[in-house]
């Protein structure tokens, strides 16, 4: 059943206008290769994001001032956009099916929408690394470690009570008579 939905296209000859023809075929073939070696390649990028192993560059990846800073700040806006450029190149396998079978539309629209999740990809890891980057700047100005507590706010330093103070103040308002026992 799988042969017979994605079965090749009959092969037709377009006319050009310059007198020769271009084989039909030829352009269903380069389409579906491009959109397959695209899938590979966001594939790999969203598998790498993915799983932390993004190798830190300056030529592929999410390159802004916020994940260039350090590390973890481009780990985790790679890990952040390896979903988006999975489920991308997913989409451009689709493409790639479609493009090979004849239904241009179809295949039109699976790149777009790979196009469109590779940007997503792109725009949440910027982003991320921007609120990374915002909120280890702000830790490191306020003088904590940038823990948060269970409200998500930094948590205070404790305070320092003096016990033998408080014994003393203690003592001193039950001698007065103004302690009350319950």
């Amino acid at each position: 059943m799988l042969g017979v939905v994605f079965s090749a296209p009959p092969v037709r000859a377009i006319p050009l206008a310059a007198g020769g023809t271009v084989n039909r075929m030829n352009a269903t073939v380069v389409c579906a290769v491009i959109c397959a070696i695209l899938a590979i390649i966001m594939g790999i990028a969203g598998v790498l994001g993915w799983t932390r192993h993004f190798p830190g560059n300056s030529h592929i990846g999410i390159i802004t001032a916020g994940t260039r800073k350090s590390l973890e700040a481009w780990e985790r806006a790679h890990f952040v956009a390896g979903p988006f450029w999975l489920i991308g190149a997913l989409a451009f396998v689709f493409a790639a099916l479609f493009s090979y079978r004849g239904s241009w539309i179809l295949a039109v629209i699976a790149t777009l929408l790979g196009l469109v999740l590779l940007a997503l990809g792109v725009g949440s890891g910027a982003r991320f690394s921007a609120l990374y980057d915002a909120s280890s700047s702000a830790a490191a100005d306020s003088g904590t470690d940038g823990s948060a507590g269970e409200d998500g706010d930094s948590q205070p330093a404790p305070v320092r009570v003096d016990v033998d103070a408080v014994r003393k103040a203690a003592q001193r308002s039950r001698q007065d008579g103004s302690g009350t026992t319950a």
